[in-house]
């Protein structure tokens, strides 16, 4: 790797240049790793504005500049495709432009117009679930520029899924949802286990679907809030909050969990060394346990036997029996205040493990 201060203003000098942007051709490159390759060999700021791209601009140290920030862009080219300009790239060097600089941005210009030529466009769908299933950072940024979404803009991801498994029903939800709130050409992703929509403001949310009456049966997790590039490593979150949404939460957001949020950060197959994560299994897979676990569920959402009774349309003893069962079962009182903590930290396990698992066929 070298950088233009180090290259001669002659032939050899340029065919330098000519084979770096050649080689990010043939390797692949995408328009985010052509950006930090030429910051790198400019060893400067290094920008693109481009018809269907969000505005970037990246240092040498590959870090993402807002693209709102004032630019002093000493150099610049218009990126051409088949005639028609289609954008600009250009690099902002302080103090005294190098000899090379012309030739680099006239090659990022030209290296630019190939990568950016399309072969097939991703349809909307298929961009929002590149960003929310990204792998990397270049992935989520090209899906943010294909969907006219900033990068930086803050942002959570909301999962929905109905108890009774209407996937029909979820889904118009869902996609009332996205078309009134997500940001940008972003639209409702729908998985194996929910469906997805990425939201900008928590408020707005909650009284988009409290207003939707089809939304009433609709169990809805809101993630914690990051830059829209970063969403796909929270999704988990969100999904972890919508196990815990209540009759009295429209949407759970994953903020309430507070540090248990770094449960996520565990690999499932490691969990079940924890004594009270086996039990619960355990628990689970005996007869009638499904139902021990749910009523624990709800008692940790609204905290008496007598609320939980009335929510389950049971009778409060038979909801002190069941709990009762479970204690033994788990090793612990789950009803004494001491251990709430605990219980909950069991359950929020137990889904992880699951949703960990493969889906049924």
């Amino acid at each position: 790797m070298y950088r233009l201060a180090e290259l001669d203003a002659d032939s050899a000098g340029m065919v330098r240049i000519i084979d770096y942007f050649d080689a990010l051709l043939r390797h692949g490159a995408d328009v985010t790793e052509l950006l930090r390759a030429s910051a790198v060999l400019a060893d400067c700021v290094v920008g693109i504005r481009a018809n269907g791209l969000v505005t970037r601009r990246c240092t040498p140290r590959g870090e993402w500049r807002r693209p709102l920030e004032a630019s002093a862009a000493t150099t610049s080219r218009d990126i051409v495709l088949d005639d028609h300009c289609i954008g600009t790239v250009w690099i902002e060097r302080p103090g005294t432009a190098l000899p090379l600089d012309e030739m680099l941005v006239d090659r990022l210009a030209l290296t630019a117009a190939a990568i950016i030529r399309p072969h097939r466009a991703q349809s909307d769908l298929e961009q929002s679930a590149a960003l929310l299933n990204a792998d990397g950072a270049a992935t989520a940024l090209d899906a943010c520029s294909a969907l006219d979404v900033d990068p930086t803009l803050r942002a959570r991801v909301v999962s929905l899924a109905d108890p009774t498994d209407q996937s029909d029903h979820v889904a118009h939800v869902a996609q009332r949802l996205a078309r009134q709130l997500s940001p940008g050409r972003l639209t409702a992703v729908a998985t194996d286990r929910d469906h997805l929509v990425v939201v900008t403001d928590l408020d707005e949310t909650v009284a988009a679907l409290s207003a939707d009456p089809a939304a009433r049966t609709v169990a809805c997790g809101a993630s914690l809030e990051s830059d829209a590039a970063t969403l796909h490593r929270w999704v988990g979150t969100a999904r972890l909050a919508q196990k815990y949404c209540g009759t009295t939460n429209m949407v759970f957001c994953a903020d309430e969990i507070g540090a248990l949020n770094l449960l996520l950060t565990v690999a499932p197959e490691s969990l079940s060394a924890i004594p009270d994560v086996a039990r619960c299994d355990y628990v689970r897979q005996s007869k009638n346990g499904a139902d021990l676990l749910d009523t624990l569920r709800v008692y940790l959402q609204v905290g008496t036997l007598r609320d939980t009774a009335e929510q389950m349309h049971m009778h409060h003893s038979s909801i002190a029996t069941r709990l009762k069962s479970l204690s033994a079962a788990v090793h612990f009182d789950v009803t004494a205040i001491e251990n709430r903590a605990r219980a909950t930290a069991m359950l929020l396990v137990d889904d992880l493990r699951r949703d960990a698992e493969p889906p049924t066929p």
